[in-house]
């Protein structure tokens, strides 16, 4: 069937198959306004609601097939549109057995001339349907001059009751939402916008309960511009905010932070990432960029990563950063995130853990895998690394570095006369002699046994034989108790170009091992 007809429509027509719901055919206008300038269109599943933004061959959302045999029907359906509603009445013609079309004609354009919510032709479309339409008075209270008859399934209220006045729509507005409405209407009226979308608000039905709405409104203005009236096509959209109260409820109970993030601003966060962050709810809801929260030198990152969010960057993100309390406390917490789209625009929601605590043991661990347990100084293992880095160092920069070797005289003696605990003692003695000569910037470690290693980050070679002689002589003239004296054997050696770690700590041994043969309780330098 050729359907090159249809491309002369100004409004967007589809080609539907009745079997499974497929599109055959779309014209211009329709991949236009469904997918967007640039954007390719393609046979697809009739009814997915993937935005074309997200899966380019899909067409926004085309709500129910005609059923049954009549040659054409009209329905009236919001759909969206990359995060925007727009109202379509949809004409449905019958083109065979297999296939039937539709024509979307965007209700802005038929809404252009008033007069045709006089004319009973298309008042009539608008008598069932998911879409409730209200005219309003632009005077007090806004009186209602026209409202759909579909309105009783939605309020429970009669069209009849409205009209005549015994019911006032502004009094069925929640108290909480009547000031934001009537100020969303006092600036966009006084903006010349020729529509708007209100904020989902809540309308208060016969029965006494509330529903959520959205209000998609167009202002009527006469020959000078001056506002008549109003018209306003309201849907029933209490399911999302249930399920939005529903989040809220959950989250409120949760043992972890939970937030809702668009832009760079929290939506909604609870009242354990208030606990947190030690500020309430509503101050973090007022932070214009929640990276304000964040220690100095994590900002970045965070800002990074809601960038690449805000370009939509999907999955499941999970990341570690500090965070800065109210009170001035820096704390590590863990956020684990996803995109959502909420109210048209993406956003990511969340969890905040608190992993301060976490954070010190690993530190400690840390601590304690570099540190030797007896004495506290580092280890041979830590030792090991930082003459690497110290190698590498010189390697690249050409700097250089010294290291000395320490290793007590007759220790085995001490040991085997006065017992192991008097040998801890000594080893323990030692280390903070060591400590004490030198200075902060130089590191110092057990390498085992009876033996130490003191690392000097300088070239200087006459200071490493000054630090030396220095540790040979403190150590001497200190001795552990009245009874026990501690002497030590010394070597020494400094960085040279093209040394390996194997190669240094070789030297520096032959050193300690000539101060040895030579009759301990000196120093030698290699």
């Amino acid at each position: 069937m050729d359907f090159s007809l249809f491309e002369l429509f100004d409004d967007p027509v589809v080609v539907i198959n009745r079997k499974d719901l497929s599109v055959v055919f779309a014209n211009s206008q329709a991949k236009k306004v469904f997918c967007g300038e640039g954007e390719k269109c393609y046979s697809v599943i009739y009814g997915n609601q993937a935005p074309c933004d997200e899966q380019e061959e899909l067409i926004c959302p085309l709500k129910e097939a005609v059923k049954g045999d009549e040659r054409s029907s009209f329905s009236v359906h919001i759909v969206n549109l990359r995060g925007n509603y727009k109202i379509f009445l949809i004409k449905s013609y019958s083109l065979s057995e297999e296939l039937y079309a539709e024509v979307f004609m965007d209700i802005t354009r038929i809404q252009k001339d008033i007069g045709l919510f006089h004319n009973l032709y298309y008042l009539r479309l608008f008598e069932k349907g998911p879409v409730v339409v209200f005219v309003w008075k632009n005077e007090e209270g806004w009186p209602v001059s026209y409202v759909s008859k579909n309105v009783e399934e939605l309020l429970g209220f009669s069209r009849e009751e409205f009209i005549t006045g015994k019911v006032s729509y502004g009094e069925l507005i929640h108290p909480e939402d009547i000031e934001r409405v009537a100020h969303e209407v006092k600036v966009y009226s006084e903006s010349g916008v020729p529509y708007w979308e209100h904020e989902d608000y809540r309308l208060r039905t016969k029965y006494g309960v509330y529903i959520w709405v959205y209000d998609y409104t167009v202002p009527v203005r006469d020959e000078d511009g001056n506002i008549t009236s109003y018209v306003g096509y309201l849907l029933d959209v209490s399911d999302k905010h249930h399920e939005w109260e529903l989040f809220k409820t959950l989250s409120e109970a949760s043992p972890i932070g939970i937030f809702l993030r668009c832009d760079f601003r929290l939506v909604y966060a609870n009242q354990r990432l208030a606990e947190i962050t030690e500020y309430s709810v509503n101050e973090l809801t007022r932070f214009e960029d929640i990276a304000d929260l964040v220690y100095e030198e994590d900002k970045e990152k965070l800002r990074e990563i809601i960038k690449r969010r805000l370009k939509g960057e999907s999955g499941v993100k999970s990341y570690e950063l500090r965070i800065k309390t109210k009170r001035g406390r820096i704390k590590w917490v863990q956020i684990t995130s996803n995109l959502v789209k909420h109210k048209g625009k993406l956003c990511s929601i969340g969890s905040v853990m608190d992993i301060s605590e976490r954070k010190r043991y690993e530190k400690k661990l840390e601590w304690l895998s570099m540190r030797d347990a007896l004495t506290g100084l580092y280890n041979r293992r830590a030792m090991e690394e930082f003459v690497k880095v110290e190698v590498n160092k010189a390697m690249r920069e050409g700097s250089g570095f010294g290291l000395i070797v320490i290793d007590l005289d007759n220790f085995k003696d001490i040991n085997d006369t006065y017992g192991h605990v008097v040998g801890d003692e000594a080893l323990k003695h030692v280390a903070k002699i060591l400590q004490s000569v030198v200075r902060k910037s130089d590191l110092v470690g057990r390498w085992g046994g009876d033996e130490f290693v003191v690392l000097l980050p300088t070239s200087d070679m006459s200071r490493v034989e000054k630090v030396s002689e220095r540790i040979c002589e403190v150590i001497c003239n200190n001795r552990l108790n009245e009874h026990i004296g501690i002497s030590v054997s010394v070597g020494a050696s400094a960085y040279r170009p093209g040394d390996s770690v194997d190669s240094l700590l070789i030297r520096a041994d032959k050193a300690l091992y000539r101060a040895k043969r030579l009759g301990k309780n000196r120093v030698e330098v290699l």
